[in-house]
């Protein structure tokens, strides 16, 4: 999929330069960020303020097959925004949305049994899907799940 589709990772820095390392996504993604320090990253890295989402740039309204979304805060009020920016990047009803940790109140999303080992962090990451994904329906055996 990441390979022949158009993909928008919004806030999520971390996921994309994992992706990059293992996959060629050239020209087909574009990485919203908060973060002004990104804008050096090249033309791909979007500044994207997300007290402000209907602020996109126009060229990328309705463009995403695949749109990933790690939001900087876990707050409602972060996750409304977010919710408006993400559906504003959809191409269609049939793109695919992946979430970090809040997905069914905003998306219709399906948590995930995968959970990704984040060591360093005090909470548990969950994910999230508005489509299946048997690969993210296998447990991570670096996760304990007690």
């Amino acid at each position: 999929m990441l390979q022949t589709s158009t993909n928008a990772f919004s806030s999520t820095y971390g996921i994309l330069k994992e992706i990059m390392k293992h996959r060629k996504v050239a020209d087909s993604f574009v990485s919203s960020q908060f973060d002004p320090k990104f804008s050096s990253e090249g033309d791909q890295f979007v500044l994207f303020d997300f007290h402000n989402p209907k602020e996109l740039p126009s060229n990328l309204v309705g463009t995403f097959d695949f749109v990933v979304v790690d939001p900087p805060f876990i707050t409602r009020e972060v996750w409304e925004l977010y919710a408006q920016a993400v559906k504003l990047l959809l191409r269609s009803k049939d793109s695919k949305i992946l979430l970090t940790t809040i997905g069914r109140a905003y998306y219709s999303c399906r948590a995930r049994t995968f959970k990704p080992s984040i060591p360093h962090l005090v909470y548990q990451y969950a994910l999230y899907t508005n489509y299946e994904s048997p690969a993210l329906d296998v447990v991570n055996p670096e996760v304990d799940f007690d």
